[in-house]
């Protein structure tokens, strides 16, 4: 039997802008040789790396936002991984809330050398500019189920777009970049045209339910930061994969506010919107 694959902590940012027909979010495609979920439409996000825990951020960033205690773990842990979401932000997007704002170019010569093997601690010093942590709202922890070769435990937050930048994708981890409305990548999902993963499916319907993002980050607040731990469940012949709060879930309380399964169809996880 092989042994239960620890899901690594993982940090993923929802990047918003207004748009005429509500919030819109920036997403990559990730490239098709990644280890995990090659080619799928994602938010920008990776591993929480060690240097995402250097005592240089004490100084060089905000507090996190208070909601982020709720994820009840250790201060260092919780630091650490909004700076591991920005990281991953700067590093995917060229995007980079810091206190009093700064341009795209600027953004864009700071990864370049960032690249070229300058700590983000480093650049942040050298151009006198303290990270935004406050800025990140967590809004859910999922973490990918058991049976799963490859897990996460992965912290999701919202961002609103930093004024002054526009955000491009890096061709490295991802092939594209670009902003989307959440209703429209959906329904290319349900055209086969775009692979999207479950946690990042529920996201996007979560989004496409309201016109401004002010409604988006007051629904954040409402969110339980607990980990959701989905579970694979054969009803019948039919395999579903289920939330807390599904009645083929172990745990009977409902923790979301939205869908709680998914049908397995064409080799692939959809969202059920039957709730």
């Amino acid at each position: 039997m092989n042994a239960e694959a620890k899901a690594e902590n993982a940090s993923t940012v929802m990047v918003l802008r207004q748009g005429e027909q509500g919030p819109e979010v920036y997403c990559v495609t990730r490239h098709p040789k990644l280890r995990a979920w090659g080619g799928a439409v994602a938010f920008p996000g990776g591993k929480i790396d060690e240097a995402d825990f250097d005592p240089v951020f004490e100084h060089l960033a905000t507090p996190p936002h208070p909601r982020v205690a709720a994820f009840g773990e250790s201060p260092s842990m919780t630091r650490a991984a909004v700076v591991g979401a920005v990281r991953e932000c700067f590093e995917e997007v060229c995007l980079l809330p810091v206190v009093g704002g700064c341009g795209h170019e600027q953004v864009e010569r700071m990864r370049e050398r960032w690249r070229a093997g300058e700590s983000l601690g480093a650049l942040l010093e050298a151009n006198g500019l303290e990270l935004d942590l406050g800025g990140l709202v967590p809004v859910a922890r999922w973490v990918t189920p058991k049976p799963q070769p490859i897990r996460f435990d992965a912290r999701f937050y919202l961002m609103e777009l930093p004024v002054g930048q526009v955000g491009s994708n890096d061709l490295v981890e991802s092939l594209e970049g670009r902003w989307v409305c959440p209703a429209q990548i959906l329904e290319r999902f349900e055209r086969s045209e775009v692979d999207i993963l479950p946690p990042t499916q529920w996201m996007l319907n979560m989004l496409s339910k309201y016109r401004t993002i002010a409604d988006v980050f007051a629904f954040a607040e409402r969110q339980t930061l607990k980990a959701i731990y989905p579970e694979f469940s054969s009803n019948g012949s039919k395999l579903c994969l289920v939330l807390p709060g599904d009645p083929d879930h172990s745990d009977a309380v409902r923790c979301l506010e939205g869908p709680t399964s998914y049908d397995f169809h064409g080799g692939r996880f959809v969202l059920s919107l039957k709730y």
